[in-house]
């Protein structure tokens, strides 16, 4: 692999670790050492430039960050191969997906494209766990209030008491923020009322109505 291994790193060898684990653990501890060279880096400039922007600061300490938390759980690592896409695959950090790696030249390297999969999925996960709430806080409210928020009231009759018909009988906050009535992609909710309940629906990572929506049916 063109990696110079750790004591760590061979101990973890010893123990049959996937050489994407190896791979990750030897640039952690060569980073955390100030001997990082080229054969052990993993994250390509772009890589790492993509991740500050994630992270909201351009100036973070990406590297930093990343080799500690690898370093401190280092013996909850585990790595699942990708079965539809051969070389993938993501090590996982306990039990949440946290690096996507790829085979490049017969080296582990982080895989934004990787990157992009898990974070569409997760998100979509998000938003599930997000509509199953509000659903959540839809019912209390019309226990309380003696029916549903009305669509033109919307979501926000669980931030701020609406002052329009059908006023609630009886209304307490459920959410503490408007963010909360946002998606993982910072879109609005959006609330439909049905005979029988209400639908919760998230327009995706387009904010528009399309095969990409996640809904709360």
């Amino acid at each position: 692999m063109g990696i110079v291994q750790s004591a760590t790193a061979q101990k973890a060898n010893e123990a049959e670790t996937h050489p994407a684990l190896l791979a990750l653990i030897t640039w952690a501890e060569s980073h955390k050492n100030g001997k990082t060279t080229s054969d052990r880096e993993i994250f390509l400039p772009n890589d790492l430039k993509a991740l500050k922007e994630e992270m909201g600061n351009p100036k973070a300490n990406v590297k930093g960050k990343l080799s500690q938390a690898v370093l401190e759980d280092q013996a909850k690592l585990s790595f699942k191969s990708d079965a539809k896409v051969a070389g993938t695959g993501v090590i996982f950090m306990k039990e949440t997906p946290v690096f996507p790696m790829a085979l490049k030249n017969k080296r582990w390297l982080y895989d934004p494209k990787g990157a992009e999969k898990l974070m569409a999925k997760n998100n979509i996960s998000g938003a599930k766990r997000d509509m199953a709430s509000l659903i959540s806080s839809l019912q209390q409210y019309r226990n309380l209030a003696g029916h549903y928020p009305s669509e033109k009231q919307g979501l926000r009759a669980l931030l701020t008491n609406p002052t329009t018909p059908p006023r609630p009988r009886k209304w307490v906050k459920m959410m503490e923020t408007a963010k909360s009535l946002n998606d993982p992609w910072g879109n609005p909710y959006q609330y439909k009322l049905l005979k029988d309940g209400s639908v919760i629906t998230s327009l995706g990572p387009d904010g528009k109505a399309s095969d990409d929506d996640v809904s709360s049916k």
